[in-house]
């Protein structure tokens, strides 16, 4: 016995000690603990949705709720605080455990250190920061196997066994002993296992790249950028020591929100670049050359540190801690969800392997979500084509183009819009021939300035797409493409088709269809390889009968149709209109006319896609836009 209490006092032992005395880690441990601050230097509040607080968690779900002890659960959609409710003397701004949600962070760190060109990229040496990590069997272990748990050490993740380098790394007070002991037992980049010591050196590296520890660079490229509202702690491994990288960051509902926000924006918060976009949209992709080594099967569920999951359709990834920490991304609702507690569900699912506790807090979410009334404004413009006048007006003094005064009026329109919509009655090229009436060709310079202002979309299926011919067309859809404008109605091969007819779009919660058609295009023939949507009634309805109406909120249907310089529709358009709505179309618009002409509301029946009878109210038709 004597001896016994000798061992546990050994400084090797310390961690053991900690552990026996505070049993199982919790979420409110964080005092015993040394913390590093991470500064919230310019904190903003969440501004409330106009329906904050007006919904209640329903009443099917309250046990679990209690059951599996929540303390926060928010709610965030269209950036905007729409519903939080807070248990157990939990506050907005009470501090709890991230856990292993802070992995996920650590991740965000790496994608600003690339764009700060203190990483190379994330297929540099692991050996280039810590020469120790040097090749197996020939194979180099880099970033990107530590991003995707794939490293091939011996780190043995463990919870519940107090020998563990888990249970060490996380009551210990030396984890540079513990990162730096693993060994490489196997070739990198082929299995997926999930390790916290991977993550701690994912944090070195971190340190050493920047020349600052973690607290401090992720307060001056994260947590400040995101407007945090409190500052949160990192708990250390001693006094002045390194953050427990892989978990342990402290924090509350309302900002770990932020983070999800953070993705759902693809890095960017407010005008600002966060975390590059490209590094996002790579952190929430699987890696499906690995195996996930714990069922023998291809990764679906883990990208640059963040778990990802499909749910009624629905990509989700989410930030996970082990007491059932969340911040689920929800980008077909445009939400994000957190749940903080003291546990979760101790079984997986089958397909996806997330703890089951996991759809309790989605399904929650989402029926809530689906009863808050959801609106979006949408802005239509006409019909955009450059005369050569007009091109000679935007010419600089470079020789080249600037289209900021053509627009200077509008702008402020668009730029109000959730969706703004634009007819692109010109095609673009970059070769410095242009031309005006009656084949358009117009500067590329254009586009940007389109999507500087706000556009969104662009229709393509009018009389003057092909005026350009068939470079004319690819070059304009690659300059929309560049700048991020989303278009339909002419397509460069089959698979943009599929694609982008129906082009659907999502804002403030809303999917909408949109279907583009032209009466023609002025005699000219569609080239090889491309197609062109033209107007055909039969083709018309079936388009907008096959559309799933359980997975989409309005359809749009975009016609370039009518005579020119005509005041009133012809009695096609009205067909046309009518074939539309009657079909479930909730919203036409026209373009050609270059005049504006009526606008008319209907209330019809339509059948849907399953072939029962629904009632539209408040259908529109906007025969020209002008």
């Amino acid at each position: 016995m004597f001896a016994a209490g000798i061992w546990l006092f050994l400084p090797s032992n310390y961690y053991i000690r900690k552990a026996l005395v505070h049993l199982m880690p919790k979420i409110d441990q964080y005092p015993i603990f040394e913390n590093r601050i991470v500064k919230a230097r310019d904190p903003q509040s969440w501004p409330l949705s106009e329906y904050y607080n007006q919904l209640s968690i329903p009443d099917k779900y309250i046990k679990d709720f209690d059951k599996y002890g929540t303390v926060a659960y928010v709610i965030i959609q269209n950036g905007e605080l729409l519903f939080e409710q807070y248990w157990d003397n939990y506050s907005p701004q009470s501090h709890s455990n991230s856990f292993s949600m802070a992995k996920s962070i650590v991740s965000f760190a790496i994608g600003c250190a690339l764009d700060d060109g203190a990483i190379e990229n994330v297929d540099q040496p692991v050996s280039d920061f810590f020469p120790q990590f040097k090749d197996y069997n020939g194979k180099t272990m880099t970033i990107r196997h530590l991003l995707t748990m794939s490293a091939g050490v011996d780190f043995q993740e463990a919870y519940t066994s107090i020998s563990s380098p888990t249970t060490q790394l996380y009551y210990g007070n030396n984890l540079e002993k513990i990162v730096f002991g693993m060994k490489q037992i196997e070739e990198p980049g082929v299995n997926f296992i999930y390790q916290s010591g991977v993550t701690q050196l994912l944090a070195y590296i971190l340190e050493k790249a920047t020349g600052e520890n973690i607290s401090s660079y992720v307060s001056r490229k994260i947590w400040t950028p995101i407007q945090a509202e409190e500052n949160a702690l990192w708990s250390l491994d001693h006094k002045d020591g390194f953050e427990k990288a892989y978990c342990c960051f402290n924090s509350n509902a309302r900002d770990f929100a932020r983070l999800g926000q953070l993705v759902l924006n693809k890095g960017k918060w407010n005008d600002k670049q966060v975390i590059p976009q490209q590094y996002v949209t790579d952190a929430t992709t699987a890696d499906n050359d690995l195996i996930f080594k714990k069922h023998e099967e291809e990764n679906r569920q883990y990208g640059y540190q963040i778990w990802l999951l499909e749910k009624n359709g629905m990509k989700i990834p989410y930030l996970r801690g082990i007491k059932g920490q969340y911040v689920f991304i929800i980008p077909d609702k445009n939400a994000v969800v957190v749940r903080l507690g003291h546990k979760s569900s101790g079984n997986e699912t089958d397909e996806w392997h997330y703890p089951e506790d996991v759809d309790l807090w989605l399904d929650c979410a989402i029926d809530m979500l689906d009863e808050t009334p959801r609106h979006a404004r949408l802005v239509f413009g006409g019909d955009l084509m450059q005369h050569i006048p007009q091109v000679y007006a935007a010419k600089n003094s470079n020789n080249g183009y600037d289209y900021t005064e053509s627009f200077r009026y509008v702008k402020p329109i668009f730029e109000q819009a959730d969706l703004a919509f634009i007819n692109l009655e010109t095609t673009f090229t970059t070769s410095g021939y242009y031309t005006g009436f009656p084949l358009f060709r117009s500067p590329g310079e254009i586009v940007q300035t389109l999507s500087d202002i706000g556009i969104d979309v662009a229709v393509t299926a009018n009389n003057h797409i092909f005026d350009g011919g068939k470079n004319g067309v690819y070059t304009t859809l690659n300059l929309l493409d560049s700048a991020g404008i989303k278009h339909t109605g002419v397509f460069a091969d089959s698979h943009e088709f599929i694609t982008n007819h129906p082009l659907i779009l999502q804002s403030k919660g809303l999917r909408f269809a949109l279907l583009n058609y032209t009466y023609g295009t002025n005699g000219l023939p569609t080239p090889d390889g491309l197609s062109v949507n033209r107007i055909d009634s039969f083709n018309i309805a079936r388009d907008i009968a096959l559309i799933d109406r359980t997975k989409i909120d309005g359809i749009i249907v975009f016609f370039h149709w009518g005579y020119e310089y005509a005041r009133q529709p012809n009695d096609e358009q009205r067909k046309l209109a009518d074939l539309c709505h009657r079909y479930g179309a909730e919203i036409v618009i026209g373009s050609h006319p270059h005049v504006v002409q009526p606008i008319v509301t209907h209330e019809d029946t339509y059948m849907d896609y399953s072939g029962r009878e629904k009632k539209n109210i408040g259908n529109i038709t906007i025969y020209s836009l002008g």
